[in-house]
């Protein structure tokens, strides 16, 4: 019987699980990685039709439900009907 040309060795499970449990507790330190936005805060809801709230009420769509919820002003700048090149554009502007 040949050996395999390329040998595959994988690392045991316990040092995968080990490295995994390590990063995570590295990743949820006691302090947030942001400071928090300030009370004059905007925030900007960029995108399509579902942002727009295109046939729900003003007070239906997801950024005035998001301003609501946050407490700051969400600046709605959804565009019906725009496709995602047309929204990169946009960015550039």
């Amino acid at each position: 019987m040949k050996k395999p040309i390329i040998s595959i060795s994988f690392l045991p499970l316990k040092y995968f699980l080990f490295s995994l449990l390590l990063g995570l507790l590295v990743a949820c330190s006691a302090e947030p990685p942001f400071q928090p936005l300030s009370a004059s805060a905007a925030v900007l809801a960029f995108g399509d039709s579902l942002t727009a709230g295109n046939g729900a009420p003003q007070q239906g769509s997801y950024p005035a439900q998001l301003s609501r919820l946050i407490n700051l002003s969400v600046i709605n700048g959804g565009v019906s009907g725009e496709e995602s090149h047309e929204g990169r554009d946009r960015l550039a502007n």
